[in-house]
């Protein structure tokens, strides 16, 4: 201070020198004395403030980085600063630039009241992690399994093409080129991460073709079968290899398989192939019941042969209608039956029918209108009298009986009008041959009746004492008479009934009465007949 020497004091203490480091913030009173020689004193004051630093800390900013790690901006908490990396002024922090390493990073920040504070740090830059895919091979072939992916470290992520995976399954994925990254990444530093790609050919097996063989074949083949394999390799080489040729009649009915592996020269990719084919046996034939002799006055017979389906043929004509009126007597006719079962397997049976005939053989024709008594009991069509085959019976010839519509016995019924046509009959005997041959031609014509007295005298006399009704082919009849004052005096439901002329017991007295009748055609159920007279009781 002027003029000098006097003496100092801070806050009350001597002093020769302002600390502001010592002293610390705050507002500190200076104050000077002086005695000059004329033992005058003086002091002079001054309040000086010893301002703070200002408080630095650096924003985000970690203490290890990797050489992936994002370029970032580098910030503090008291902003317009200046940084260095090492001495050097920077504003970014990039990890990829600056390389593995220690880093000081260094703040410096001057305040309004021109107070400078610095912060510095240490930062060390690390290589990403090394990562290895383990275990996956650069090639596989399309039949191959499944294999688990696998890396170190441990706890990335797989990807195939793209797609997230956890293994690479080559029959899945199927032929072709793909790409399998593995990405890891550091779980304590998201930034710190690194990936590694392999590629990976899926490879085709070889193409196996079989030619010159079928699935199935006859026994009956004689020709040779000669399988030839065609193998198609990944790099499109054709490669024909003949197989051992055989001749399915020699083989014999049976299932037989063929195999070949085949190996890819390049690629090492195998595929085994194999073949199975059928011999099948003919199917076995036979005739239903066709006879070795077959009479010339017998039926049209129906020749059957199993299993069905098949073609016959008679004297080489498609027909299954065996017309022996066509051949001659003692003719020979071939019968041939060919049929092919659902393998396409076919066979062929024939057999030889000797034509003969009976000498004795009557054909007779008759004409025949009929009345049925009902539709339950019928009008019967008799081949012979009951009399005439017990004597053919008791002769030890009984006969057989082969009507035209299906059935077998001595007599067929005709029971209402839908019955009516023609009907034959052949009688054979027990050779088989016909004796006789009776065609029915049949109209069925019935108009039924009622038969009802005019006058009747209840008299006592035993002389038409009652009123008969009296009818045939009647049905559901009901016959009312009637009183002149129009009531009903008598009821009949049936044919065979008769009236005394009596109602309640009682005589009812002598003249004319009404009644009116209403019945059904028996063989025409549904279609009723109403009829209506009169009736005398004369006593």
């Amino acid at each position: 201070a002027t003029p000098v020497g006097g003496t100092f004091t801070i806050n009350g203490t001597a002093a020769t020198q302002f600390n502001p480091a010592t002293l610390g913030n705050g507002t500190h009173t200076v104050i000077y004395s002086f005695t000059d020689g004329n033992g005058c004193n003086n002091t002079a004051i001054r309040s000086v403030v010893v301002n703070p630093l200002p408080v630095l800390a650096f924003v985000s900013l970690k203490d290890t980085y990797c050489t992936s790690s994002a370029t970032f901006t580098l910030t503090a908490t008291r902003a317009s600063g200046t940084f260095t990396i090492n001495g050097i002024t920077a504003t970014q922090f990039n990890p990829a630039t600056l390389g593995v390493g220690n880093y000081t990073v260094v703040y410096n920040y001057t305040d309004g009241n021109s107070c400078s504070n610095q912060i510095s740090k240490t930062v060390a830059i690390q290589s990403k992690p090394t990562v290895n895919i383990v275990g996956l091979n650069t090639s596989y072939c399309v039949s191959d399994g499944a294999v688990a992916l696998s890396a170190t470290p441990v706890g990335g992520t797989f990807t195939i093409n793209g797609t997230n995976a956890t293994q690479f399954n080559p029959a899945t994925l199927g032929t072709g080129t793909y790409n399998v990254k593995y990405t890891y990444i550091d779980p304590s530093d998201a930034g710190c991460f690194n990936e590694v790609t392999a590629i990976v050919q899926v490879f085709p097996l070889p193409q196996i073709e079989w030619q010159g063989i079928i699935a199935a074949y006859c026994v009956s083949q004689l020709t040779p079968v000669n399988p030839v394999v065609k193998i198609t390799y990944a790099n499109g080489t054709i490669d024909n290899q003949a197989q051992t040729s055989f001749i399915p009649a020699a083989v014999g009915a049976s299932s037989q398989t063929l195999s070949i592996t085949a190996t890819d020269p390049i690629t090492g990719c195998q595929r085994t192939s194999t073949f199975n084919y059928v011999i099948n046996a003919l199917p076995v034939l036979s005739f239903v019941n066709v006879p070795d002799e077959y009479c010339s006055q017998a039926n049209p017979l129906t020749l059957q042969a199993t299993p069905t389906g098949g073609q016959m043929l008679i004297q080489g004509v498609p027909t299954t209608i065996f017309n022996p009126t066509l051949f001659a007597v003692n003719q020979n006719v071939n019968i041939q039956y060919t049929f092919t079962a659902a393998n396409g397997c076919t066979n062929t049976i024939n057999k030889t029918i000797k034509i003969v005939e009976n000498p004795g053989f009557q054909s007779i024709v008759n004409t025949l209108e009929v009345c049925p008594e009902s539709s339950t009991i019928g009008y019967r069509l008799e081949a012979m009298t009951f009399l005439e085959e017990q004597a053919l019976i008791n002769a030890g010839n009984a006969p057989i009986y082969v009507w035209s519509n299906g059935t077998s016995g001595r007599f067929i019924s005709i029971r209402n009008e839908s019955d009516a046509g023609s009907y034959t009959v052949l009688i054979k005997e027990q050779s088989g041959c016909p004796v006789k041959k009776i065609t029915f031609n049949v109209t069925v014509d019935c108009e039924p009746e009622l038969h009802l007295p005019t006058a009747f005298s209840p008299n006592g006399d035993n002389l038409n004492d009652t009123w008969d009704i009296y009818g045939g082919d009647l049905y559901k009849l009901e016959i009312k008479v009637y009183s002149r004052w129009g009531e009903v005096v008598f009821i009949a439901y049936g044919q065979g009934e008769k009236w005394d002329g009596k109602r309640y017991g009682l005589n009812l007295p002598d003249g004319t009465y009404a009644w009116k009748a209403q019945y059904q055609n028996a063989l025409k159920p549904g279609a009723w007949i109403y009829k209506q007279g009169t009736i005398t009781i004369v006593r």
